[in-house]
């Protein structure tokens, strides 16, 4: 009898207790941890199928250096450089900037183009797209 009671076999296995604890402390660990960051959105309008668009002044913004300059109109302007895009801005208030971008650009990067545009006063930035 005591031969037998020493070979009895405990049941194997996860207890679930203490598992779902620490489940719960790693989300509670998680969910406090993580940032929030706040969304912004960029509005982008759209013209209607057919319509024609009309637009006073176009200036393609060619986006070089990995997103850190544009080239507009030959003229080559830091990204950095805010005041910069407030003077050339201020010039021509009224116009298209249509950024176009290079292959392989992060979408970041182009966001952060397009806000610094808006931030310097532009009314009206696009999206351009090169011909292949």
């Amino acid at each position: 009898m005591r031969f037998l009671a020493m070979f009895r076999r405990r049941p194997r296995g996860v207890r679930l207790a203490p598992l779902i604890d620490v489940v719960f402390i790693l989300l509670l660990f998680f969910m406090l941890t993580t940032g929030f960051v706040p969304w912004r959105q960029i509005d982008v309008t759209f013209p209607a199928p057919g319509e024609p668009v009309v637009a006073k002044e176009l200036l393609v913004v060619q986006v070089v250096d990995e997103g850190r300059a544009m080239l507009i109109e030959g003229n080559r302007y830091p990204t950095d450089d805010a005041p910069a895009l407030a003077a050339l801005v201020a010039e021509r208030p009224e116009a298209v900037y249509a950024v176009l971008g290079f292959p392989g650009m992060r979408t970041q990067t182009l966001v952060n183009v397009v806000d610094r545009l808006r931030r310097a006063g532009a009314a009206h930035v696009s999206l351009a797209k090169t011909e292949s």
